[in-house]
């Protein structure tokens, strides 16, 4: 998976294929039970000033979630590369972190995935990229991929 768009260094895709995969729910913030704007239904990006964020690790130059777009200075306190390192951060109440719809359902019983009014999201895209004539292995993936996609009320791709 690879996402693609404004702010985000352009990858070179030569000889793989490249296939845009539609999400239909946009990224949110996820806080722990306990956080104080865990009772919230929905978030102003002025509420999310101040927070402490976990970011994803990997390796230089790969993009990863960080804070909340918009944000002006946001305090990133720890960078984990695994979801569930970040998970347990926000659980404990250290951190809150950014997480995308695809992966909503991943978010634990003891953290809220909390959507944000007016979002200042860049346009971006999610791609899954795989060699010309990819594996079984890998066109199981993103089928699965795009299956899942699909059962969130994403339009079908062909």
């Amino acid at each position: 998976m690879v996402a693609v768009g404004d702010g985000l260094p352009a990858p070179d895709l030569d000889g793989l294929r490249a296939e845009t995969l539609h999400v239909p729910r946009g990224s949110r913030v996820a806080v722990g039970r306990t956080h104080r704007l865990a009772d919230r239904d929905v978030l102003d990006v002025e509420d999310l000033v101040g927070e402490t964020w976990v970011a994803g690790a990997g390796p230089a130059g790969e993009p990863q979630f960080g804070a909340w777009p918009g944000l002006s200075e946001p305090h990133i306190g720890y960078e984990a590369r695994h979801w569930a390192t970040r998970y347990g951060l926000v659980a404990a109440g250290l951190a809150v972190t950014v997480v995308p719809g695809l992966a909503a359902d991943s978010v634990p019983r003891d953290v809220r995935w909390i959507p944000v009014r007016k979002p200042v999201v860049p346009d971006r895209a999610l791609l899954a990229v795989t060699a010309g004539a990819p594996s079984g292995a890998a066109s199981a993936l993103v089928r699965a991929i795009r299956e899942e996609a699909a059962a969130l009320g994403a339009p079908a791709t062909p």
